[in-house]
């Protein structure tokens, strides 16, 4: 196999971002290398200006700009900023149509749906919460998914329970990933050691993969075990989408 510096001869490791100790601003706006952040966990990537970030410590979701942005309600944004683009900082469940008023309780995995109408989608693990949230990214309201229940202060409505929407439990979400090609959203269901899915207009939830308990078991659905899955990626080639969910030892 060819030297690393030979597979990526242009490769350059550098910081795009924090100064290296943990912040506590939630509004954001500054130069990266000189903005404070607090516990990133995901980031994912919209297009070539955008790159949202999973802001867990301050339950907020964030964006880096690669380039100079124009964003909602008129906001411009030079390239290099790092800034919040939706929620309050209060840790809760609360569903808003005013990204600002949004409650995350730390937010962890990220996905991008290009396809939602009319200007794209950001779907967040919001693992405190035990939900998964839709962001519509044509102005930032933000709506609940599946898990979780009505009340915004309660961040205990969790379980392991196949429904549509708040009638679906989770338990610690930890990722998410799209599927494009059939439309599908995957949740790594963390403390259920389940991967699940998504699908349809009333976000049917069923598990896709391990039977509850914790294991290193390979087999079929109804037969391999996981332990605590923390990551999830979609891998789409023409017309043909594979899940992968992998173990690193």
């Amino acid at each position: 196999r060819p030297p690393r510096s030979t597979l990526f001869p242009y490769t350059t490791l550098f910081r795009s971002g924090g100064t290296g100790s943990q912040g506590t601003d939630k509004e954001g706006g500054k130069l990266g290398i000189h903005q404070e952040i607090s516990s990133p966990w995901d980031i994912c990537k919209l297009n070539e200006d955008v790159v949202f970030i999973a802001m867990a410590g301050i339950h907020q979701i964030w964006m880096y700009c690669l380039d100079d942005v124009d964003w909602w309600k008129g906001a411009k944004y030079s390239a290099g900023t790092l800034v919040r683009v939706a929620g309050s900082g209060a840790e809760e469940n609360r569903n808003n149509s005013y990204p600002a008023k949004v409650g995350f309780a730390q937010p962890s995995g990220l996905s991008v749906d290009l396809g939602f109408s009319p200007s794209g989608a950001l779907y967040i693990a919001d693992s405190e919460s035990s939900t998964v949230r839709r962001l519509d990214l044509k102005d930032g309201a933000v709506k609940n998914v599946c898990g979780g229940e009505r009340d915004p202060t309660n961040l205990f409505a969790f379980g392991d329970q196949e429904g549509a929407g708040i009638n679906a439990k989770l338990q610690h979400p930890l990722a998410v990933a799209w599927n494009n090609a059939r439309s599908e959203l995957y949740i790594a269901d963390s403390y259920n050691h389940k991967i699940k899915k998504v699908t349809g207009a009333k976000n049917e939830t069923v598990s896709l993969l391990g039977t509850g308990e914790p294991g290193d078991i390979l087999g079929d659905s109804k037969t391999a075990r996981l332990c605590e899955p923390g990551g999830l990626c979609v891998r789409s080639e023409e017309h043909t989408s594979e899940l992968q969910s992998r173990k690193i030892s």
